[in-house]
């Protein structure tokens, strides 16, 4: 599938990410070249999810969400149902557990759609690594030409 076929009604594209945390800041930098492409898209960005961050993702239709990675290369998915837990002392939430709140707790069905841009050095610091530089050339062709691909299941 493609993304902009995706990217239905109301939607926010949320990225978190550190800029002093070198390739940290993909989903920040991703955003960037989002907004250039979809300004009329809602946008959001800050250091990790918080379990609050599910008020305003019941707010929209699709919630594009963006973060650097360990993975290997950059994915797109639909966001995974887990199971709705709450725990006050979790420091980093994922995006497949508030897209389940949105849906369990909230009873509104968002689709939430999730790249993983591969980073390799997430140390202090405020330049990419050669790798994560690729990453995102590569994101940013993918948006200009219009052909991102979602890997759906």
């Amino acid at each position: 599938m493609i993304l902009s076929e995706q990217l239905k009604g109301r939607v926010l594209v949320h990225a978190v990410g550190n800029e002093t945390r070198s390739d940290d800041a993909l989903g920040l930098m991703a955003l960037e070249i989002v907004k250039a492409h979809y300004p009329n898209f809602t946008f959001k960005e800050n250091y990790q999810l918080y379990f609050e961050d599910v008020l305003e993702w019941v707010e929209f239709d699709t919630v594009w969400f963006l973060d650097a990675s360990h993975s290997r290369t950059m994915i797109t998915r639909d966001f995974k149902p887990v199971p709705v837990t709450f725990n006050p002392s979790v420091h980093h939430l994922e995006p497949d557990l508030l897209a389940s709140m949105a849906s369990e707790i909230y009873k509104k069905n968002v689709k939430v759609i999730i790249t993983e841009l591969p980073g390799e050095d997430f140390s202090l610091g405020s330049e990419l690594s050669p790798q994560a530089k690729i990453v995102l050339q590569d994101f940013e062709s993918s948006i200009s030409e219009s052909n991102f691909p979602v890997h759906l299941k």
